[in-house]
């Protein structure tokens, strides 16, 4: 037949899984996946050009207040630091 014994217990087991007498992802289940990574790449590659990526990353990011940098906006915490550090050098 030129079918490989693993080959063809493979596809007997996946048959099982598709009947439902065996657990595992069925054979729907496993294209589905494939078409939801298909889509979630399509979507990170769009994100960037995005309008709301656009104003979180040119406008919120920028300003927003974080816990980690002492309540301080991310370009304030820069600024800080920078000074910090060159009165250290000098």
């Amino acid at each position: 037949m030129g079918i490989y014994d693993s080959s063809l217990g493979s596809w007997v087991r996946q048959n099982r899984v598709n009947r439902g007498e065996r657990e595992g992802v069925s054979s729907d289940d496993k294209d589905r996946l494939l078409e939801l990574d298909r889509e979630n790449a399509r979507l990170r590659m769009e994100w960037p050009a995005s309008p709301s990526a656009t104003w979180i990353e040119a406008w919120y990011n920028r300003r927003r207040l974080s816990s980690v940098l002492g309540y301080l906006s991310p370009i304030e915490w820069e600024n800080h630091y920078r000074h910090s550090t060159e009165t250290l050098a000098a």
